[in-house]
């Protein structure tokens, strides 16, 4: 993510939000990164001393083997200055073998001496022409003479006494695992072909060493110079070594540069020693940094117990904290929904004087603003309102006036002088139901009187030219208010425009009906039509603009600005037509109170 959606994101959230943020990161990060940092000094120091700990253990570890196997070359020594051992080097000296079970019996106490001087020795064997002497105690395996093994043939490439890494003994039943010794006797008696094999238990020397290391539950391995396996405490480790082990240099201090790559120097504390004797021996401890730094967990777990109860404990407190520092943002917030409700009474008070406050009585001061504007535009708006109801309302008696004289006038010019009386009379109570006593409003059945007359006042002028049907779907509405004059100029457009060619069979049907929350009025004619899109596009444009257009849209444009003046965007006007087959205009009147009611009586 970058830099700069980061950045959209923090200021996407709240302000409360981010103050409670800011808080938790800054705890988080004061007390982790001290609580890390001390960790890591600490870890740093726990495991420079393991490693200077665990050298000082292999270092004790190489005394104490060397001293062991000292020892053992002792043990063995005694053997061979006792009196039984010399007598049967002069018969092996002699080849006569006739004294071998003599001697065979005779050195059996030798035998049981070294091993109850070391306890961890298996077995000796010596090897000699007149036959083999070894403790009988143990079981000899017939089939494997130590002059055709693989012993005696390192042995004889050594050319010194030798120690072999840990194997199974082929000399004795039971194979069990040791480490032998393999050397030639020591006599004043010059024999030749004599050999001693002595069995040291792969177990004892493991359980020694690992007695003896200082820290518990690390691996001890004895490798040999050519990378191959002494002695191992630990076979599954050995193995992972053993994959990309090179022969160990002679120099200690390179030691660790072949053996370390193969081991993770993060899991791992290693330590060496080399041996002096047997060309070389290299001495191995490893041991895991986990329980090397079992000591360590309380600390990580206790730096982690902290970070987290101080990560909850800024939850807390930041949330007490945002709450205290924005509860007059929340005041203010709540005071501006009520303004958004529409109520500009409320007023912002704090006892304080920071920021907030500030802020408060500047929105104080702008709510007032506020009222005075509203006061005059609205002020404004209603002596406008009053003007234009009026002045279009006093554009519909000239006009109506005008349509209607000039009929009677041709009426009489024709000499049909028998219905003018009649519609004089009708022109009169016409007139008297349009003035409506001064009053801007009427009601549904006084409106569909004042058409039906101008209806029958228009038959008298035009005789035979159309007929018409006045049809009010439910009684009750004949008591509900509306304005007034909104039906008889729809009506006279019918039949000055709509049947201006037509002689005869003119129909006009008025309906007057209540759908949901509208009165609606359909008046619907077979005059000859017209684009009625267009139509209602001049009328709304003139009506936006504040302009006149031509006289056939005259009527039209007057009540759809009269409508939209009093009753607003509730109000609508429909006009369903096509050239030759007739006009359908629908309009729909709020059922609720109108806009200007309050203002209509007050005249």
């Amino acid at each position: 993510m970058s830099a700069f959606h980061r950045y959209r994101l923090l200021h996407n959230l709240t302000f409360h939000m981010r103050i409670r943020v800011t808080l938790i990161v800054i705890i988080a990060i004061a007390v982790s990164s001290t609580g890390w940092g001390s960790y890591y000094i600490a870890a740093g120091i726990v495991e420079s001393h393991a490693e200077q700990a665990g050298q000082e253990s292999i270092n004790k570890l190489k005394l104490v083997l060397e001293e062991k196997m000292r020892q053992i070359a002792v043990s063995v020594m005694t053997l061979m200055i006792s009196d039984a051992f010399k007598a049967a080097m002069r018969d092996v000296a002699m080849a006569d073998a006739s004294g071998y079970p003599t001697h065979l019996s005779s050195l059996q106490s030798h035998f049981a001496q070294i091993k109850l001087n070391e306890p961890m020795l298996q077995n000796v064997l010596v090897s000699t022409p007149i036959g083999d002497f070894y403790n009988t105690g143990f079981i000899r395996t017939s089939d494997r003479p130590f002059q055709l093994s693989a012993p005696y043939y390192r042995l004889k490439s050594a050319g010194t006494n030798l120690w072999l890494e840990a194997h199974e003994d082929p000399f004795f039943t039971g194979h069990e695992r040791v480490i032998s010794l393999l050397m030639e006797p020591l006599s004043d008696i010059l024999v030749s072909d004599v050999y001693l094999v002595v069995n040291v238990r792969e177990a004892g020397l493991l359980e020694m060493l690992q007695s003896n290391l200082s820290e518990p539950g690390g691996a001890i391995l004895l490798v040999a110079p050519d990378g191959s396996e002494v002695l191992t405490s630990d076979q599954a480790l050995w193995g992972q070594i053993r994959a990309g082990y090179s022969p160990v240099p002679s120099e200690p201090s390179l030691i660790s540069g072949r053996l370390s790559p193969l081991l993770d120097k993060d899991d791992y504390v290693v330590n060496y020693a080399k041996l002096p004797m047997n060309e070389g021996w290299t001495l191995i401890s490893v041991q895991k940094k986990s329980e090397l730094f079992k000591q360590m967990d309380r600390i990580r777990w206790l730096v982690v117990a902290v970070v987290a109860g101080c990560t909850i404990l800024a939850l807390l407190l930041s949330r007490m904290l945002t709450l205290l520092l924005m509860k007059p943002l929340h005041t203010l917030k709540s005071l501006m929904l009520r303004v958004e409700s529409s109520d500009l009474s409320v007023r912002f008070e704090s006892p304080y004087q920071d920021e907030f406050s500030r802020v408060g009585l500047r929105f104080n001061r702008m709510l007032e603003q506020i009222e005075q504007l509203i006061e005059t535009v609205r002020e404004a708006e209603t002596e406008k309102r009053k003007s234009e109801v009026k002045a279009l309302q006093a554009q519909i008696s000239p006009h109506f006036l005008y349509n209607t004289l000039n009929a009677i006038y041709w009426r009489t010019q024709l000499g049909q002088h028998g219905d003018v009386g009649d519609m004089v009379l009708s022109l009169s109570k016409l007139f008297q139901l349009g003035l409506n006593s001064g009053s801007e409003m009427t009601t549904v059945d006084k409106e569909l009187t004042h058409v039906e007359q101008y209806l029958l006042l228009q038959q008298r002028c035009y005789e035979g030219l159309f007929v018409f049907d006045i049809d009010l779907k439910d009684e009750s509405l004949r008591s509900f208010p509306l304005l007034k004059l909104l039906l008889q100029p729809l009506v006279e457009n019918a039949i000055l425009h709509g049947f201006q060619k037509r002689h005869s069979g003119g129909e006009i049907r008025i309906e007057a009906a209540a759908s949901g929350q509208k009165l609606v009025f359909v008046i619907r004619d077979n005059g000859k039509g017209m684009d009625a899109g267009a139509v209602l596009l001049a009328i709304r444009t003139q009506a936006a603009e504040g302009t006149s257009g031509h006289t056939g849209s005259y009527a039209l444009r007057n009540i759809y600005n009269r409508l939209q003046l009093y009753y607003g965007s509730e109000a609508a006007l429909h006009i369903s037509s096509q050239p030759g087959q007739g006009t359908e205009v629908r309009l729909e009147i709020p059922l609720s109170e109108p806009l200007d009611k309050g203002d209509q009586e007050d005249e």
